[in-house]
């Protein structure tokens, strides 16, 4: 046989042959692995595998030195699992131990792994031992403390327990290290005992535990309890004290600062208080709280605004300090009640407003109160009763039992009575006359006891008997007249205190000495009520709550009408500023000052200095340095008075410098004007002031022939206009004669200027017309005047040391000073002070210091320079209004009227102006005259209807007139027609539309008319209540100087000024005694003269008054010498008496009847009267000095 070789080579086949590589296993140590502690026997383990064939067998080695060498382990194994017995006795304990296992598959492939880490072989045995605690140290806070120690085996745990009185509280156990335990929630300076516990790890039966020891706990360091945060935010107003204070945990001493500097320290104490002042602006408060625990400090951070922030001006205004929410009362209001000498006042009205430029007032955030309060009566033995300031009024609001009268709560049930007369002077009346009271009630007395101790009274009304008033009187009683008000029964509406009864041989008399009396007409109150904007909300016998029911708006250069009387102005600004007004009133007070020291009035709290509101300039202050006592000493009290540069009214003009002088609005220079006007004229700096006239910048007409009436009796008459239309001839008169070189002409859009020497200084405008345009028409030619300025030419001259008043002028340089410099003020209880000009102090008569600034407003007077304008609030369209324009009780002609910014016309001689209605909508009315404040008024224009219901009656009347209406509709007159007032029916129009009704009680009422199928119709009717008013007019002493035992006669001019026919007792009082009386009768409006004759025996300054005006004359022993004085003392006494009749009740209507008669004669009567008083006051100081 061949070989296989030998055969393969002859056959030639060809072999190819593949050779496939084979995977190694895989396998893994399961244990022992991961730093186990093993001893005896021990079975080791491994996992084998192969992915493309089979493990044989693995073996198993080991290492005790961390791999370095290796030693087997039993036998291989070839299955799984796959694991061995390895006997580790023999072997030494240690910790770097391994194991290595190896497998090997069916190709002779392997693979080995070893141990992740080195393990321990521990066949030796030691007995456990407990754990010994050394190094204890106990760090402690105030309630914490750390407990550190060692411990000599590192796997014990540890933990304490500690106490107070016993070991009763565990920490956990721990065996972390170092060996520290945390304990909270300890008690400060409180001692714990405790004991460390530590077992050992491997048997808790080997323990130990520490002796018993102690640690004790520290104080806290202080916490402040009351205030609950830092910082505190405080405000308060200047001059206010505020009280910090600060309460802290346990005893400090307090260290308090302000701003830095420190004020006070309060040594151990828990509580303190620091109570300080501080100027306005911003400041910081700290209290500093420590003892040797540690210290807190508590800080307030405090806002100080002005005096007046939240109350105490009258002017609000939104570029001053002032809060958001603000509130008037009585003492910054001279529109409210207040009683002085009891410091009594009742009403507050507060507003919110949403911030200082929204001029939207939301609803219910214009809030007036009213709360009753007791009043003194002026006759004191009556005790008190109680009134309430309602709408700037005072009212009765109810009695206090007092033994003359029982308690009657009138303000409850919702009736409010004016008090008319409360007073103790004394009166006497004579068997057969009466005592003249209000209402036209009159008191007789009839008849006399023969004892002297009983009179008889009776009560008339209107001069008749009043049914039951019959009544007699013991003296030292009271007669009481007693009616129902309302609903409230056995109302006492007048009180009289018969001091004495005498019984003579030709004359029985009463004495009257005391008088109280209440209307009977009372106005009615009721919640839901309205009055102007304002809802009453609440009424009851705590007081009258009202609030605006609707949202109302501040518009710029406005009179908001809020309630009643009460108004607010809006300055003609883009700033807001307002304050409320009431017109008419004949005081006007400062803020009170309540307290000693300093004080001061500006315009914004005192009403009587010089304001411009539109600008917010002011000008005059006054202030007290320091009022000590009762009395301010020399120098302390201090008027200022500084220029501001203003705007003329007329724009184009410029600028010139205005200062406030005594409550008087004067100039005092051209600064910053134009130099078309004039260039720079100081008046101030030379000593004069010239009081401004006019400025304006309203319309005017003047045609050819017809002049334009200015003050002190001058009028510029224009005299012709040239052909082309540009030019127009002036010439000025003077009291009707033609001012020489006042001739001038003047181009259209320029101005007439006419110039006069000002005491020293030359060529200064007095007077300054701007020429709008010129018209040259085929029946009229006239120019149109679109602004006007005059000043005085009778200035004032101002030297360092004139005196006005209690006052001394001490500097007019950069504008003027006076101050008390001579005299030392005594603010006595009670007195009336005369200050300087028309500014006075009125103290209150109490033991307490209390006083205002004030001055007394002519009502009459100013009501006569004031246009008032008369319509209808509500109309038609197509209706034609009579617009009538009246200033006092004065009809205005050639008034300029304005509907909606369109001239419609100047007034006729009755002051009116008739105009037809073409637009529905909300129109403005406005009528100017030149040397008269203008006026305004809303009218509403509803859309024409024939279904609209008109009523067509008078807006005012006498409550004795009976009111007569007709009711229409387009242009008929309605039958049917259902009438009521104030919601009651009282009837139906006949069948012309016609109703007439009499209203029971005066006051505001409420007309409605209604039909079925017509639109209902309201009108607001002002009923007048009769009353007769008397006043002196005019008043003389001759002569002034007399010896004792001779008679002076005084005479005087009665008037009654109200609206009815009554009786009046006029008393003269000497001294404030009352020594005889005359009784008179008089028609309204007419005028008698009385003449007294009074005699005194003892030598002595003596005052007359007869009503309100007065005089003063001396008597003395005969003397020749006194013959020389006395003609001194006649001179100057003529004067004083001159001055006296002429007071501004005289005047304004004297002054009315003058200018209808001869132009401006009247102004010439008032610049007189100014004049001379001015040189009596120089006359006065140099007779002083």
């Amino acid at each position: 046989m061949k070989p296989l070789k030998n055969i393969l080579i002859g056959i030639g086949i060809l072999v190819t042959i593949t050779i496939i590589a084979m995977a190694a296993p895989i396998v893994t140590i399961t244990y022992p692995d991961e730093g186990k502690t093993v001893n005896g026997t021990v079975t080791v383990s491994a996992s084998a595998s192969d992915p493309d064939g089979n493990i044989t067998n693995v073996s198993f080695d080991y290492s005790d030195n961390g791999g370095s060498n290796w030693n087997p382990i039993g036998d291989n194994t070839t299955s799984d699992p796959y694991t061995v017995q390895w006997d580790t006795t023999g072997l030494t304990d240690g910790s770097n131990y391994l194991i290595r296992a190896t497998a090997m598959n069916d190709t002779g492939e392997t693979a080995s792994d070893e141990s992740n880490t080195t393990f321990i072989v521990q066949n030796t045995v030691s007995t456990p031992t407990s754990p010994d605690i050394t190094n204890v140290i106990v760090t402690s806070g105030a309630t914490d403390a750390t407990v550190s120690f060692d411990v000599n085996q590192s796997d014990a745990k540890t933990r304490i327990k500690y106490g107070t009185t016993s070991l009763d509280s565990w920490s956990d156990w721990d065996n972390s290290t170092p060996y520290s335990i945390e304990l909270t929630g300890l008690t400060n300076g409180t001692t714990y005992n405790y004991s460390l516990y530590a077992y050992n790890a491997s048997d808790t039966t080997c323990s130990t535990n520490t002796t018993i020891d102690t640690f004790t706990t520290k104080q806290s360091a202080p916490k402040i309890i009351t205030p609950d945060s830092t910082p505190k935010d405080v405000e308060s107003v200047e001059e206010e004290k505020v009280t910090f204070y600060v309460e802290a945990d346990q005893i400090v001493n307090i260290s308090w600062a302000l701003d830095g500097d420190n004020k006070q320290t309060n040594t151990s104490v828990k509580n303190a208080t620091f109570i300080t002042t501080a100027s306005t602006g911003t400041h910081n408060v700290t209290a500093n709280a420590s003892n040797n625990n540690g210290c807190v400090i508590q800080t307030w951070n405090w806002t100080v605004h002005p005096k007046f922030y939240n109350t105490g001006n009258r002017i609000w205004a939104a570029d001053m300090d002032l809060n958001t929410t603000y509130t008037w009362t009585a003492q910054s209001f001279s529109g409210f009640f207040y009683d002085i000498d009891n410091d009594v006042k009742s009403e507050t009205m507060t507003i919110t407003l949403a911030s200082k430029t929204n001029r939207n007032i939301d609803d219910g955030k214009l809030v007036y109160e009213s709360k009753p309060v007791n009043i003194k009566y002026e006759h004191d033995a009556w005790g008190n009763y109680t009134a309430i300031g309602f709408l700037a009024a005072k009212y009765f609001a109810g009695y206090i039992d007092n033994g003359v009268v029982e308690k009657k709560d009138m303000v409850s049930r919702g009736y409010l009575s004016e008090v008319l007369i409360d007073e103790d002077e004394k009166h006497t009346i004579t068997i057969g006359s009466t005592l003249p009271l209000k209402e036209g009630y009159a008191l007789k007395a009839i008849d006399i006891s023969v004892e002297d101790t009983l009179v008889r009274f009776v009560l008339l009304k209107d001069g008749e008997e009043v049914s039951g008033s019959d009544e007699i009187v013991d003296k030292g009683k009271n007669y009481v007249y007693q009616k129902k008000i309302g609903s409230v029964s056995d109302v006492p509406i007048i009180l009289a205190y018969v001091e004495t009864v005498f019984h003579g041989r030709e004359t029985d008399a009463a004495f009257i000495h005391g008088v109280f009396q209440i209307s009977d007409s009372p106005t009615k109150i009721e919640t839901g009520d309205t009055y102007g904007i304002m809802k009453v909300k609440q009424r009851s016998n705590s007081g009258i709550k009202m609030e605006n029911d609707d949202s109302f708006d501040l518009s710029r250069d406005s009179n908001v009408e809020i309630m009643g009387d009460i108004k607010f102005k809006v300055a003609d600004s883009d700033t807001l500023r307002f304050a409320p007004f009431v017109e008419g009133l004949d005081e006007l007070r400062g803020t009170v000052s309540y307290s000693e020291g300093a004080f001061d009035w500006t315009p914004f709290n005192f009403e009587g200095l010089y304001y411009d509101f539109d600008t917010g300039f002011g000008s005059e202050t006054l202030k007290v340095i320091n009022a000590s006592g009762s009395s301010i000493d020399e120098n302390d009290l201090v008027y200022e008075s500084k220029p501001i540069n203003t705007k003329f009214e007329h724009d184009d003009w410029g600028k010139y410098d205005l200062i406030g002088f005594m409550a008087e609005k004067y100039f005092a220079a051209y600064n910053n004007t134009n130099s078309e006007v004039s260039s720079s004229k100081d008046l101030l700096s030379r000593g004069y002031l010239s009081k401004v006239l006019i400025d304006e910048d309203e319309k005017h007409t003047i045609t050819i022939g017809s002049t334009l009436s200015l003050k002190e009796g001058y009028a510029l008459k224009a005299i012709d206009i040239s052909v082309e239309d540009t030019l127009v001839r002036f010439v000025l008169l003077k009291d009707g004669e033609e001012v020489s070189g006042s001739d001038e002409i003047v181009d259209k859009g320029k101005n007439y200027v006419y110039e006069k020497k000002i005491g020293s200084v030359s060529d200064v405008p007095i007077i300054i017309v701007y020429v709008e345009t010129v018209f040259h028409g085929r029946e009229t030619d006239a120019a149109f005047i679109h602004g006007v300025f005059q000043i005085s030419e009778n200035p004032i001259e101002l030297d360092s040391g004139d005196e006005y008043g209690i006052m001394e002028v001490t500097s007019t340089s950069h504008g003027i000073e006076m101050k008390n410099k001579e005299e030392t003020i005594s603010l006595g209880a009670g007195d009336t002070i005369d200050v300087m000009g028309e500014i006075r102090f009125k103290v209150a008569d109490s033991d307490t210091l209390r006083f205002y600034p004030y001055i007394t407003v002519d009502v009459e007077a100013e009501a006569a320079s004031k246009l008032s304008i008369t319509a209808p609030d509500t109309a038609s369209k197509r209706d034609t209004i009579t617009i009538t324009v009246t200033a006092g009780s004065e009809s205005i002609s050639g008034a300029d009227v304005e509907f909606d910014g369109e001239n419609i016309g100047i007034t006729d001689v009755n002051g009116e102006v008739l105009y037809e209605l073409t637009n529905a909508g909300s129109f403005i009315i406005n009528a100017t005259k030149l040397g008269y404040e203008s006026a305004s008024k809303t009218i509403t224009v509803e859309e024409y209807s024939e279904t609209q219901l008109r009523i067509e009656s008078k807006s005012e009347l006498l409550q004795t007139d009976m009111f007569e209406l007709t009711v229409t509709a387009g242009e008929t007159n309605l039958s049917g027609v259902d009438v009521s007032v104030d919601d009651n029916p009282v009837g139906v129009t006949d069948t012309g539309g016609f109703f007439s009704y009499m209203f029971d009680t005066s006051g505001t009422h409420t007309v409605k008319v209604e039909k079925e199928g017509y639109d209902a119709a309201l009108k607001t009717v002002n009923v007048i209540e009769p009353s007769a008013e008397f006043k002196a007019i005019a008043f003389n002493i001759t002569p002034v100087h007399v010896t004792h035992k001779e008679p002076v006669f005084i005479t005087a001019d009665i008037t009654n000024t109200g609206n009815i026919k009554g009786e009046h007792a006029v008393e003269l009082r000497i001294n404030g005694s009352v020594v005889t009386s005359q009784n008179i009768t008089l028609e309204p409006d007419e005028v008698t003269t009385l003449n007294f004759t009074y005699t005194e025996s003892k030598p002595g300054s003596y005052f007359a008054e007869i009503e309100t005006m007065g005089g003063e004359f001396q008597v003395v022993k005969k003397s020749i010498g006194w013959l020389v004085y006395a003609g001194i003392i006649t001179a100057i006494g003529l004067i004083v008496i001159y001055l006296v009749t002429m007071r501004r009740e005289a005047i304004a209507p004297i002054a009315s009847k003058v200018v209808d008669a001869k132009g401006q004669l009247a102004s010439k009567v008032v610049d007189a009267k100014g004049q001379l008083a001015s040189k009596l006051s120089q006359l006065k100081t140099k007779i002083k000095k």
